[in-house]
């Protein structure tokens, strides 16, 4: 899936819940490479992180470490003060635990607990809207009602010296269709006049 021209990347907690993945729209990515492989390809001018305060600039002289090693796991030692308070505050949140044991910092820890607690609610109560997608106003007519959500309706009229044959009212349905018949606008006389000849 893309986006426009863009490629979608995104990264999630994989099914197991101890690690993460990279997905290229939708598709995951596998890596045939380690961590290590890429010692000595990224240079300074290819590097994506960038030192934008004095202080970085003053602390972090060299923009890529080729000894540099990221942390994807970490160690739960279960005599460490440290861990029990972190298995305290952040209960079975593996983003909670992973931050605040990485960086040894309770309020780390706390704040990425707090940022994941809210996007789990929001996955929650966010759900698919339906649409019934935008409605062709008939030939020598015009419709009134631009939204095309479920309930949403559109009322359908002839320009002057037109008459309606179909339904004037369309309402939005959960199925994502429109209610009520195909509209044309026909020069001329009332549609039961026609009708009666």
């Amino acid at each position: 899936m893309q986006e426009e021209n863009s490629d979608v990347v995104e990264v999630r907690l994989a099914a197991d819940s101890k690690s993460l993945e990279v997905l290229l729209n939708q598709e995951v990515l596998h890596f045939d490479r380690t961590w290590l492989d890429l010692k000595g390809q990224v240079t300074s001018d290819s590097s994506l992180f960038t030192y934008d305060s004095k202080f970085l600039l003053d602390n972090y002289q060299v923009k890529h470490d080729p000894d540099f090693l990221p942390t994807f796991s970490v160690l739960e030692d279960p005599n460490d003060p440290f861990t029990q308070e972190v298995i305290k505050m952040c209960g079975n949140d593996y983003f909670c635990k992973f931050d605040a044991l990485t960086t040894r910092s309770l309020w780390v820890g706390n704040a990425t607990k707090l940022t994941h607690d809210n996007h789990q609610k929001l996955v929650q109560v966010l759900q698919p809207v339906v649409s019934c997608g935008w409605l062709e106003p008939p030939k020598n007519g015009k419709k009134e009602g631009t939204s095309y959500l479920v309930n949403s309706q559109v009322k359908i009229t002839c320009n002057k010296g037109y008459v309606l044959w179909g339904s004037s009212l369309h309402t939005c349905q959960q199925d994502g269709k429109w209610s009520g018949q195909t509209n044309q606008c026909v020069y001329g006389k009332c549609p039961v006049a026609i009708a009666l000849l």
